[in-house]
């Protein structure tokens, strides 16, 4: 979801959900069209599953908010409580890749050296962490082949490589 404002048209027939999404800072307008497999008749149903499936996993926090301005299918109160049950999704799995990565090598030494590796919300083996540069980007670390990698220092490795990169840093 791009930061600023924008507004959300929607037309559905019987089997699929057209929606147009226009960002009203970015002046651009983006459509989806999403296939109606679900078991869901009413409209409001199934705007919420898609904000709640679609939109709303991909807004973290402190990187921008949807904001309720207006909608005809249902109230402030329930837009908000959509947002709160998809927080309180992303918080229980972020806290589960934590627990279940407590004693990754690779991660454990980006916390000792102050990288503060956190996942990136989206896969279970994806994190971000603090560039060792310490310039103002970050790199990405993957638990599943114990790899990291900055694109903007033109650097990977695996825990060898960025024990290497440090002690050269010191």
């Amino acid at each position: 979801m791009e930061y600023g404002i924008c507004a959300i048209y929607y037309k559905i027939n019987e089997h699929t959900l057209y929606l147009l999404k226009i960002d009203q800072q970015e002046q651009t307008e983006k459509e989806f069209v999403i296939p109606l497999n679900l078991n869901l008749t009413r409209i409001d149903a199934i705007l919420a599953y898609f904000l709640k499936v679609q939109f709303f996993k991909n807004v973290f926090f402190g990187e921008g908010r949807l904001i309720y301005e207006k909608s005809e299918q249902f109230s402030e109160d329930y837009f908000i409580s959509m947002q709160n049950e998809r927080n309180e999704e992303y918080v229980k799995k972020i806290k589960f890749i934590e627990e279940s990565n407590k004693h990754n090598d690779l991660i454990n030494f980006c916390r000792t050296i102050n990288l503060n590796p956190i996942p990136d919300g989206i896969h279970a083996s994806n994190w971000i962490a603090n560039c060792l540069s310490k310039g103002n980007h970050q790199m990405l670390l993957s638990t599943l082949t114990n790899e990291w990698g900055c694109g903007y220092c033109r650097k990977k490795g695996g825990l060898p490589e960025l024990k290497e990169w440090y002690f050269i840093q010191q």
